[in-house]
């Protein structure tokens, strides 16, 4: 929990499963999860980063199930249990895998008995400072036990170890806990700042006309403003070169050159961010058979495309998925229009990964 958080408050969800366990068949059991969430993520203006929440998992097997284990001559199992749980807010969600060490536990004869874990869940968020104070929700949505069934002797069985994924019942609650996530409200706290962000990209670039996919690599530094929620920066591509062949039978070779014209801008959504890139393309140089035939700084499109970059999460370093529209090229020489009729397209994608730089 953040330095400052509002006191955690208690979490519990009880449900029923039922489970495909190998050499065993169909097994029903139940779930009990508990665990303190926070009441907010975050304090106010406070760069630290969350401390992770412990969750308490009781299993509870069936008699059938302890059946079944002791007549493979089971008398202990031990495990992983893995709770796939759900973190909602800012109009999306993200799955939070918790993993837990299932401890020896004794199988009864002839009754149902309970195996334990307790496992760390983490927010999924690296950044999640920058966004305002919105409530958020967990929900636990299915799980996976990992069990090694053990003799007398401490020994595996000939049940091996078994490995089952297992779906809650269908219209059962799902909702384990309540939070909120962002800046809350604070009168007497400094203002926030705005946040800086370098990534370097790479990703590729279909283009339209030619049907040919180049790599597209650089870096891309944003910043989010605070006080208008909106995102500016400068996107840098390096340039690239890309074989081709010319009415399906000539050889051909072009390099591009990508030139930002004016900042990348977006504001931001409730669960993503649209940033509009102007680019000016220019092709370096163009060749047939190896022969330079065309290209240079003046041969270039008449006006910057509109480079559509949208990201659907809410991750700072989420990648992001693009469409455009390249322009007409002019002062090309003589080659103008058959460059035209290769590189003016419609329908050109682009998808860039970003990490951090």
């Amino acid at each position: 929990m953040a330095i400052g958080s509002p006191p955690a408050a208690a979490g519990s969800l009880s449900q029923s499963y039922t489970c495909d366990v190998p050499r065993i068949g169909r097994q029903a059991l139940t779930l009990e999860t508990g665990a303190a969430f926070p009441s907010s993520f975050y304090a106010p203006y406070s760069p630290a980063e969350p401390a992770p929440v412990d969750v308490h998992s009781a299993i509870g097997l069936s008699a059938d199930t302890a059946r079944a284990l002791t007549r493979w001559g089971a008398r202990s199992v031990d495990g992983q249990l893995v709770l796939d749980t759900r973190f909602s807010a800012y109009g999306e969600s993200r799955p939070v895998p918790v993993w837990s060490r299932v401890g020896a536990t004794t199988v009864p004869a002839r009754s149902s008995f309970t195996v334990r874990s307790t496992g760390e869940w983490q927010l999924p968020y690296r950044f999640p400072g920058q966004w305002r104070d919105v409530p958020a929700t967990v929900d636990v949505e299915g799980l996976d036990l990992t069990l090694t069934p053990r003799d007398a002797a401490g020994r595996p069985t000939a049940l091996g170890t078994l490995r089952a994924h297992c779906a809650p019942l269908p219209g059962r609650p799902t909702h384990l806990a309540d939070t909120r996530i962002g800046y809350p409200p604070c009168d007497h706290c400094p203002g926030p700042s705005d946040h800086s962000y370098s990534a370097v990209v790479g990703g590729p670039s279909r283009l339209g006309a030619l049907g040919a996919s180049v790599p597209l690599n650089g870096r891309f530094d944003f910043v989010h403003r605070w006080d208008t929620d909106t995102y500016d920066g400068d996107l840098a591509l390096d340039p690239v070169a890309f074989d081709f062949d010319l009415l399906g039978f000539l050889p051909g070779r072009v390099r591009l050159q990508f030139v930002q014209e004016g900042k990348a801008t977006a504001p931001a959504g409730s669960g993503g961010v649209t940033f509009h890139v102007p680019m000016r393309v220019e092709v370096a140089d163009f060749s047939l058979f190896g022969v330079r035939i065309g290209g240079g700084a003046d041969c270039r499109t008449g006006r910057p495309a509109d480079v559509r970059l949208e990201r659907p999460g809410s991750f700072t370093y989420d990648p992001l998925f693009g469409a455009y529209q390249m322009p007409a090229l002019s002062g090309c020489g003589p080659y103008t229009d058959m460059l035209n009729g290769l590189f003016a397209w419609s329908g050109g994608t682009i998808v860039l990964s970003l990490s951090p730089a």
